[in-house]
Parts: structure tokens; C-alpha cells; sequence
């Protein structure tokens, strides 16, 4: 039994390390957008606006604040608008 794990052991942690290598690879980069909608003039906070991250899917409501987040993007720049 013992001269039997000797042999696999080294293939074992191989086979670990690549599994490791491999979903590490794969995971990709993701991060976060987040800012805060402002009126152009009054510089008042802007509650309920969409805010859209063009030529995506991803899109936001602000929070009573002003304040949006969207998470699970690529790194990457960006053409954001609000509505």
C-alpha cells in the first residue's frame, strides 16, 4: 500500500496543480462599475435614473442617493449614459 502511494503521490499533486492553473485561467477578470448621477446644473443627486453601460446588457437603477453600482464586468473602459 505504502509503495503504492509512493508512485501516485507525485502524479496526484501534478493533476492538482493543473486543476488549479486551469480554473485560475478561466476565471477571467471581473470588476465593478460605480459613480453618482448628478444634475448638470444644480449638482443635485439624481434618484431612479437608469444608468446603462453601452453596447452591453448591463443596466442600473441609482439608489435614493444618486449612487449605482454594477458588478461582474470585464476590466475594461466603458460608454456609460443615465436616463
Amino acid at each position: 500500500m505504502r509503495r503504492i502511494l509512493q508512485l501516485v503521490r507525485p502524479a496526484l499533486i501534478t493533476v492538482l496543480i493543473a486543476l488549479c492553473l486551469t480554473s485560475t485561467a478561466s476565471a477571467g477578470v471581473t470588476g465593478r462599475l460605480k459613480g453618482k448621477v448628478v444634475d448638470k446644473n444644480s449638482q443635485e443627486a439624481l434618484p431612479n435614473a437608469l444608468v446603462k453601460i453601452e453596447g452591453t446588457y448591463f443596466e442600473t437603477t441609482t439608489n435614493s442617493a444618486g449612487e449605482f453600482s454594477i458588478i461582474g464586468i470585464d476590466a475594461g473602459t466603458y460608454s456609460v449614459s443615465a436616463q
